[in-house]
């Protein structure tokens, strides 16, 4: 079963007129477009409202500045880009949703709301569900405008970071270019839509990221530059191909000896055993094309060995084939992972499941044959899965 298409993605023109149109009755839109976080209190101080889904988070030190704020809307269905207890106890209320309508008619209803004063207010909307609130909450802080109409509204999402997200969009751009990637490896770029990839499963230059199974280096290649002056890049499984790369091209970049390789007897699959890649020490840990190289324990000792290396808030980007939902293992789809079950032993593993992205998406894959058939390579359908450490 394919994961299914996403709406067709809107440019920045048009996430603004769905904006416009959902909260003109009630709000004056202010874009705050800004490099770094101080620079976005600054713009955004006097705004009752807020609207981010990546970039700058809001942390409590932002949060505790934004002093007219009374809403946060998160374009997502993760609540990672806001620190909610500092919200809560701000008095701010939180609202999340996958859909951009619904984020902004949440928004509206809650300045709309008569109660805003009261001292019975509900707090966070968004506080998640396995950990209950237990900290006190400041009173719903009132809407200044005795209208309703707002002084003042934050686009943060896209706007508020607007400048580092070109400077990734610019370095990522500059290793793409650069003179030690192959032709092959160029050729492939509009397939595995590198940049926008990366972007989706929001890096940023100052992480510490970890990749497992990089080959012969296609993304060491490019992450490794992107991160050299601000982060830090790691590799681990498999990893001769790329460290190889990485001392040719004299990066400081980690490699990451862990894992006892073997083939399982009578199956194409691998299991691996023994893996250590530390404990909550990277931002984000990607895999592309890998998991299904691996049986059942494999994978899981994969994933968990993920789940320990990350900080709390860390991101897991996950690439693979698609394969049938619950198709049965045959030599024709043994290279493909059903992404059903590839969420499920993830979140087994102990992450929360935030997002997928249709980049891969490709129709004309009937999910029938082996990768490398003629017929296949290159086009094949891959599900693009994001998900984030607790």
């Amino acid at each position: 079963m394919q994961l299914p298409r996403r709406a067709d993605v809107v440019n920045l023109e048009q996430r603004y007129a769905l904006e416009l149109e959902a909260l003109a009755p009630v709000a004056d839109i202010v874009e705050v477009a800004s490099p770094n976080a101080e620079a976005f209190v600054e713009g955004a101080a006097d705004c009752d409202a807020v609207i981010t889904s990546w970039g700058i988070r809001l942390d409590e030190a932002i949060v505790d500045r934004l002093e007219q704020c009374v809403v946060i809307g998160l374009g997502s269905v993760g609540v990672d880009m806001v620190d909610v207890a500092a919200a809560t106890r701000a008095g701010i209320v939180v609202t999340n949703t996958c859909r951009a309508r619904e984020r902004q008619g949440a928004v509206a209803h809650e300045l709309r709301q008569p109660h805003r004063a009261s001292e019975d207010s509900v707090g966070t909307l968004a506080a998640p569900s396995h950990e209950p609130r237990t900290e006190p909450m400041k009173p719903m802080k009132p809407v200044r405008n005795a209208s309703g109409r707002l002084a003042a509204f934050a686009i943060a999402a896209g706007t508020a970071v607007a400048a580092s997200a070109g400077d990734i969009d610019d370095k990522l751009r500059a290793a793409l270019a650069a003179d030690l990637r192959t032709d092959a490896e160029t050729a492939r770029d509009a397939n595995r839509k590198p940049l926008e990839t990366l972007k989706f499963f929001g890096l940023q230059d100052d992480m510490v990221v970890l990749v497992l199974v990089p080959g012969g280096g296609w993304y060491t290649k490019l992450l490794a530059p992107v991160l050299a002056e601000n982060g830090r890049l790691a590799v681990a499984i498999g990893t001769q191909g790329a460290a190889t790369v990485i001392a040719e091209q004299g990066w400081e970049a980690e490699v990451i000896e862990s894992g006892d390789f073997s083939r399982v007897e009578g199956s194409p699959l691998f299991e691996i055993t023994g893996l250590d890649f530390g404990s909550e020490q990277f931002d984000m840990v990607l895999t592309f094309r890998n998991l299904h190289n691996f049986n059942d324990a494999g994978r899981a000792a994969i994933n968990e060995a993920a789940f320990r290396a990350l900080k709390s808030g860390g991101r897991y980007g996950v690439v693979d084939h698609t394969r049938r939902h619950m198709q049965a293992d045959t030599y024709e789809n043994w290279r493909r992972m059903d992404p059903v079950l590839a969420i499920r032993e993830i979140e087994a593993a102990g992450f929360d499941f935030v997002d997928y992205s249709n980049l891969h998406y490709r129709p004309d894959d009937e999910l029938r044959y082996e990768v490398g058939r003629k017929t296949v390579t290159g086009n094949t359908d891959r599900f693009t899965l994001l998900f984030r450490k607790p």
